[in-house]
């Protein structure tokens, strides 16, 4: 079976639009904000398979887009917050991430709302070689971003190796 050996879920029907608060057409039913992507492709997991970039470029793009369109239609930055934030963490049983508090990961973001820029693909980190942002205009540029207290981007660079990590789930409450 090519979807378990690809350790690939597909739920349902997926259709994509480049509103990135096309949910938000229906307020209050929006409960968590989230893209995917994966770096690999399903060849280098399963051997003569046809050639597919799984997921999409364009992950980086999330707060930017929640951002730029949440801040059109209402959204608090607390309201986005808990999209992009509390709502997953709590929702994957990471109760020890999703807020700013004592006995909290130090995961932080730091962005210049102000600051508006134009997407483009050969700028992604992303393995895709392309986005279905691509020409976007969003406002709100990520400046900063600190896992568990350390500094991992800046100035436009990844710094360090990858400090990503296994976490059993759920974690306890701080």
């Amino acid at each position: 079976n090519i979807q378990r050996a690809a350790n690939v879920h597909i739920a349902g029907d997926v259709r994509f639009s480049r509103d990135p608060l096309v949910c938000s057409k229906a307020p209050g039913l929006l409960s968590a904000a989230g893209l995917t992507d994966r770096r690999g492709n399903l060849r280098n997991e399963i051997e003569g398979s046809l050639h597919h970039e799984s997921g999409f470029g364009g992950t980086e793009y999330l707060l930017s887009g929640l951002v730029s369109e949440g801040s059109k239609r209402g959204l608090s930055y607390n309201r986005m917050a808990e999209l992009v934030c509390w709502n997953p963490a709590h929702r994957y049983g990471l109760n020890n991430k999703g807020d700013i508090a004592v006995g909290y990961d130090a995961d932080l973001v730091l962005l210049d709302p102000d600051e508006v820029f134009t997407v483009k693909a050969e700028e992604s980190e992303s393995g895709q070689g392309y986005t279905p942002f691509e020409g976007m205009q969003l406002q709100g540029k990520v400046k900063t971003t600190i896992l568990r207290g350390h500094t991992v981007y800046s100035n436009n660079e990844v710094i360090g190796n990858a400090k990503g990590q296994y976490i059993a789930r759920p974690t306890p409450r701080p």
